[in-house]
C-alpha cells in the first residue's frame, strides 16, 4: 500500500514540479517555505522532488500530468502552440497533452484579461509620471522665481530637501526619474513582437533541430538578421524552449564539500593516497597518508602495492580501535579506495562524518596536498625506490622527521608533536616575552607598533562556507 503523501505527490505535472524545483534550487534558491505558500504545493512535497532529482528519478510522465496544476507560462506556450495548429492535428496535439479544448479556451481569455489589467496598470503609470513631471517642472519655475527675487540656490534646495547637483540636472532638462528601483526604458531590449518571431523562426521544421549557433549564420547568408546566438538563448531560454536534446550525459555538477571546523586534535582528520615511483619505469608504490588538520601532525601512514580498500580499512582500524579519539568528521578523495564499502561500514560504526572531494579539485583537500609537496620535495626524496621494504622505510624516517622535526609554518613553526602535546604555548610564551623585553630595550626600533605576539590557533577550517 503507497503511501497518502506519496500518491498525492503524483497529482502534479512534470512541468509543475519541474518549476517548483527551480525555484528552490540554485541560481534562484529561493526557501521552501516560501516557495510552497506561492505554489500551493506542501513543503514535504518539494523535499521529495528535490531528494528524487538528486537521485535523478523525477522523470517526465505523460500519465502523471494535471492542467490545473499549470503555470500561466505553461498555459500560455499551450495556447500558443494551439494556435499554430490546424483543426486535424489540434486533436492528437490535446490528447498528447491530457487537455480538452475548453482548457484552450478558457487559457486564451484569462491571458487575454491579464495582458489588459497589465495594460490599464502600465496607463495609471504612465499619468502618475507625466503627473510627477508636471510637479517638478513647477518646483524648478518656483525655484528659479526664488532666485530672481535674491534667494541663493543652495538654500532652497535645503528648504525644500533635495541637493544642488539634483536641482542643476533638472534645468538642464534631464527630469527623468533617475531614483534607484524606479522604471527605465532600456534601448537595447528586443521588441516583444521581434522576440515572439524568433521564438516562431526557431520553432521552424527546418531551424526546430538546430542550435542559435547554426541558425544565425544561415539567416544572415538570406540577408535576415533578428538578434545575436546569445540573445536567441537567451530569448528561448525564457521561455522555457532550452533543453539538453544531446546523446551525450547532462553534466553532473557537484556541490562543495561541507564545512568541517576543529578546535582541537583529534576531531577532525584528512587523507589520501599518493604515488611513489619505482625503478620499473610505469609502476608504484602507494602511500597511505592520514593527518590532523588541527596539530598538522600525521597519525597514520601505510605503503602498499596497490590502491586497496582493504588497506584503507586496516589503516583506519589501526588509528582508531582501542584509541580513546572521538573523532568527529574525516575528508578525502573520492577514489575507490576512500570510498569502499568495508571502511565507509566500519566508519558508520564509529560515528564519523564522511565527506569527499569533488572530482578533479586539489583544493576541498588542501592541507594533505600541501603535505605531499612537502615529502615529494624533501631532500632525502629518492626519484625511485627498488622495493617495497626501501620505499616503506623512507616512509616512516619522513613521518618521524615530520612530525619531530619539521618546523611548520601553519602552526607558528613548531613541530606537529609541539602542538599535539601542549607544549606550543610554553614555546609562544618564550618567544613574546623575549619580543617584549626586546622592545622595551630598543623601543626605537618598533615605534609605536605593538609586539608580535605569538598565539595558538584556536580553529581550523577545512572548506569554509562562503560568507
Amino acid at each position: 500500500m503507497s503511501h497518502p503523501k506519496r500518491r498525492r505527490s503524483m497529482g502534479y505535472s512534470y512541468a509543475v514540479r519541474q518549476s517548483v524545483l527551480k525555484k528552490v534550487l540554485p541560481p534562484e534558491g529561493r526557501s521552501i517555505s516560501e516557495v510552497s505558500r506561492e505554489t500551493g504545493v506542501n513543503e514535504q512535497t518539494i523535499r521529495n522532488w528535490i531528494k528524487r532529482s538528486k537521485t535523478g528519478i523525477l522523470a517526465d510522465s505523460n500519465q502523471d500530468s494535471c492542467p490545473r496544476f499549470l503555470t500561466p507560462k505553461e498555459k500560455y506556450q499551450l495556447v500558443v502552440e494551439a494556435a499554430g495548429i490546424d483543426d486535424e492535428q489540434l486533436g492528437g496535439f490535446l490528447r498528447e497533452r491530457g487537455l480538452h479544448s475548453e482548457h484552450i479556451t478558457i487559457w486564451d481569455q484569462e491571458l487575454r484579461d491579464m495582458i489588459d489589467n497589465k495594460n490599464d496598470q502600465q496607463d495609471k503609470e504612465n499619468k502618475a509620471l507625466k503627473k510627477k513631471v508636471k510637479e517638478l517642472e513647477k518646483e524648478l519655475q518656483r525655484k528659479e522665481k526664488a532666485h530672481e527675487n535674491g534667494a541663493s540656490y543652495s538654500k532652497a534646495c535645503e528648504v525644500v530637501g533635495i541637493s544642488l547637483r539634483t536641482l542643476q540636472r533638472w534645468k538642464s532638462g534631464c527630469l527623468n526619474d533617475r531614483r534607484k528601483g524606479s522604471k527605465k526604458t532600456v534601448p537595447r531590449k528586443v521588441p516583444q513582437e521581434i522576440r515572439e518571431e524568433i521564438v516562431a523562426v526557431c520553432n521552424e521544421q527546418r531551424f526546430r533541430d538546430q542550435t542559435p549557433y547554426e541558425i544565425v549564420p544561415q539567416l544572415l547568408t538570406e540577408g535576415r538578421y533578428l538578434a545575436s546566438e546569445s540573445t536567441i538563448y537567451r530569448i528561448l531560454r525564457e521561455r522555457d524552449l532550452l533543453h539538453h536534446r544531446s546523446e551525450l550525459r547532462v553534466r553532473h555538477r557537484h556541490s562543495k564539500p561541507p564545512e568541517r571546523r576543529a578546535t582541537g586534535s583529534d576531531q577532525v582528520y584528512t587523507w589520501d593516497i599518493t604515488y611513489m615511483g619505482r625503478t620499473i619505469r610505469g609502476l608504484y608504490y602507494y602511500a597511505y597518508v592520514v593527518t590532523d588538520i588541527f596539530d598538522k601532525s600525521i597519525v597514520g601512514w601505510a605503503v602498499h602495492a596497490e590502491e586497496s580498500e582493504t588497506h584503507s580499512r586496516a589503516l583506519f582500524e589501526r588509528i582508531l580501535k582501542g584509541r580513546r579519539i572521538s573523532l568527529k568528521a574525516l575528508h578525502a578523495d573520492n577514489g575507490h579506495p576512500m570510498k569502499g564499502v568495508s571502511l565507509k561500514a566500519l566508519l558508520v560504526d564509529l560515528k564519523v562524518a564522511v565527506s569527499h572531494s569533488r572530482p578533479r579539485t586539489s583544493n576541498d583537500n588542501p592541507y594533505i596536498e600541501s603535505l605531499f609537496k612537502t615529502m615529494k620535495y624533501h631532500v632525502t626524496y629518492p626519484k625511485a625506490f627498488e622495493t617495497l621494504e626501501d620505499a616503506r622505510q623512507w616512509m616512516g624516517a619522513f613521518v618521524n622527521w615530520y612530525n619531530t622535526e619539521h618546523m611548520h609554518s601553519s602552526i607558528g613553526y613548531v613541530t606537529p608533536h609541539q602542538m599535539r602535546y601542549g607544549q606550543a604555548k610554553a614555546i609562544f610564551e618564550q618567544r613574546n616575552g623575549t619580543l617584549q623585553l626586546a622592545r622595551e630595550i630598543h623601543p626605537e626600533r618598533w615605534g609605536s607598533r605593538p609586539a608580535r605576539a605569538w598565539n595558538i590557533n584556536r580553529e581550523v577550517v577545512l572548506n569554509p562556507d562562503k560568507k
